[in-house]
């Protein structure tokens, strides 16, 4: 019988270990589940936020759209056709928050008619006919705002979203007013 003997504080060490290990793993997965439940309503604050930033920067964008708008048709009203001073309105309406990069204003077969771009990037920029964004506008698509798929700005390399409107000045066919948002 002496072997039994033995097995009492093994049987009660064995025990104790297995009721310490299950309590760690208790703790842990409590733990587990509340950082899992963080970070949960973190991302869910982080997706609103988001969310927010991007409805008031398309907003912010139509805006701006509709003023480059508002400007070249009272450009065209005063009979002002000079490609410089129509250039240098375009660039005068860019926002300093760099939230547009661009103003491009195409004609009904994508050429560039006007630009906030200096003329090196205007022949970067030529034929936007191909443009996913482009064709809903030729179709008579309203004028609300059509984003294209993100490409790579031919000037500088960096990602770009387009963002276009249709507009159609007096006494001419519809163009186009392409932005970029970086």
């Amino acid at each position: 019988m002496k072997p039994l003997q033995g097995l009492g504080p093994a049987i009660l060490a064995g025990v104790a270990g297995l009721v310490l290990v299950a309590l760690v793993g208790y703790k842990l997965t409590l733990e587990r589940t509340t950082a899992v439940d963080n970070a949960r309503t973190q991302t869910s604050n982080l997706a609103g936020v988001l969310e927010e930033h991007a409805r008031l920067s398309l907003h912010r964008v139509r805006n701006h759209l509709v003023q480059v708008d508002e400007s070249l048709q009272k450009l065209r009203a005063d009979g002002v056709t000079d490609a410089q001073v129509v250039h240098q309105q375009l660039v005068s309406l860019l926002p300093a928050d760099h939230l547009i990069r661009a103003f491009l204003v195409l004609g009904k077969d994508g050429e560039t008619l006007s630009s906030s771009l200096p003329p090196e990037g205007q022949t970067a920029t030529a034929g936007r006919a191909d443009r996913d964004y482009f064709s809903p506008h030729v179709r008579g698509a309203d004028r609300d705002l059509v984003f294209g798929a993100p490409e790579k700005n031919p000037l500088d390399g960096k990602w770009m979203l387009p963002v276009s409107r249709r507009i159609t000045l007096p006494g001419k066919a519809p163009i186009v007013r392409n932005t970029a948002i970086s």
